[in-house]
């Protein structure tokens, strides 16, 4: 409804109808009180604005007036630029993280809500009814005690990349990020730089929770000739023996939702992770696992959980040069009667830190360690050697042994002359022998 120069609302046109019966003395201060539903104060009030300012003056002082909590214009476009474009894949609350990040402005996840369904862009993060749930296990009550391990295929760099598994740990009580590691598959040295980079940042812990991977667990129990020979009873697999020695117990999970804290972890990740890789431009598996650290940081900064005690059950971690020797996987050898083992096809010989080489026994047992970037040692008892590929002298070959060329003094080969005594003896002995034959077959056909 128009009057004057504004647009009024059904309610205010009421109001000035009434208001204006109240000035003219057609109703009294109380029944315009009824009318209005206000008490005889505003009443007053509002007879003194219409008296002062006229119909203007009833109208709502904000209308056309730009809220203070307004979202600016190139916030809202932004959020649009982000949601359709680097970030399709985000939820509303990473969208408003990442423009607080960009813009340095602080807003929520239902403005960005409400900005997207504005802007007709669907919503991919809805809520859902919860299904059957399973219920949920106590966490531990320090951190430390417990750590969830595993791995998770993706396409973390994008579809150019393809699938990559994204290897981590997670701690039980506070559901903070220990480590991540990307490879091209799931393997044994991805894990343990999984592990390195847990015991450099928060030490050694009590407990590994994992699935029952090869990695962890053996498929076939029955021990190796090789296990056999250390006396073990069961198989253990190479990342079972390192965690022995680091004194570290080994928990079987026998369904996903056991370890659903590592597996939910694995569904944000897949939300979020890739979004920010691809922010940073980053295209290749050595720039992630460079910028992960910095990641889990941040990460766990939001989504850290306060344990139920303060005191932290993580051990103390060996020092590098300890870990270097601690996080390898080893291979057990017997030693020849030239101080050689074999390995890969390849005969090798161990050397002390002087470079001599070191006498073994016939038949006395070395351990091959194969370290996380690929290089071999040995190990003899308590004591640690470097492996040097041992060079068998080149055999002659028969051709070669059959030498029909004399090399003489100046270093030019001489070949015999047909009348030369080697020649004719030859020949004298070929005919003789020729000769013998005949007389034989001729005795014996009686020709």
């Amino acid at each position: 409804m128009m009057r004057g120069e504004k647009l009024l609302s059904p309610k205010e046109a009421r109001r000035v109808s009434i208001v204006e019966h109240l000035a003219r003395h057609g109703i009294s201060v109380d029944q315009a009180s009824l009318l209005l539903e206000l008490s005889e104060r505003q009443v007053y009030r509002l007879k003194e604005v219409f008296r002062k300012e006229g119909i203007s003056g009833l109208a709502h002082k904000g209308r056309g007036v730009s809220a203070h909590n307004r979202t600016p214009d190139h916030i809202r476009d932004h959020i649009i630029e982000l949601a359709t474009g680097i970030a399709p894949e985000a939820s509303c609350q990473h969208i408003a993280e990442m423009v607080e990040e960009d813009r340095d402005y602080k807003l929520s996840s239902k403005t960005v809500i409400r900005t997207l369904k504005k802007a007709g862009i669907a919503l991919r993060h809805g809520r859902h009814a919860p299904g059957n749930r399973y219920r949920s296990r106590d966490r531990m009550p320090s951190a430390g005690l417990l750590v969830q391990m595993d791995a998770s295929p993706f396409d973390w760099l994008g579809p150019v990349q393809g699938e990559l598994h994204l290897h981590g740990a997670i701690d039980d009580a506070t559901s903070n990020i220990l480590a991540l590691w990307l490879d091209r598959s799931e393997n044994c040295n991805a894990y343990l730089h999984v592990i390195k980079g847990m015991f450099q940042r928060w030490g050694v812990p009590e407990r590994v929770y994992s699935d029952r991977h090869g990695i962890f667990f053996p498929v076939n129990s029955r021990p190796s000739l090789e296990e056999e020979l250390e006396g073990r009873d069961i198989s253990v697999s190479q990342f079972g023996k390192i965690m022995e020695r680091l004194g570290i117990d080994q928990v079987k999970a026998y369904t996903p939702q056991a370890k659903g804290r590592i597996e939910r972890l694995w569904g944000t990740l897949q939300h979020r992770l890739v979004v920010d890789l691809r922010r940073k431009g980053i295209t290749s598996i050595r720039e992630a696992n460079t910028f992960l650290p910095e990641y889990i940081e941040n990460f766990n900064g939001r989504f850290g959980v306060k344990p139920q005690k303060d005191i932290s059950s993580f051990r103390p971690s060996p020092s590098a040069d300890d870990l270097d020797l601690l996080l390898v996987k080893e291979h057990l050898r017997k030693a020849d009667r030239g101080s050689r083992i074999s390995y890969g096809g390849m005969k090798y010989q161990l050397k002390d830190k002087w470079g001599k080489v070191v006498a073994l026994k016939p038949g006395s047992q070395v351990h091959v360690l194969i370290h996380m970037d690929g290089h071999l040692s040995a190990r003899k008892g308590e004591d640690h050697f470097c492996l040097a590929e041992f060079e068998e002298r080149p055999r002659l070959e028969k051709e070669e042994k059959q030498v029909s060329l004399v090399q003489t003094t100046t270093g030019k080969t001489w070949k015999p002359p047909k009348d030369h005594p080697w020649r004719i003896q030859g020949r004298k002995k070929l005919a003789m022998d020729r000769g013998k034959e005949a007389i034989v077959t001729c005795e014996r056909t009686r020709v």
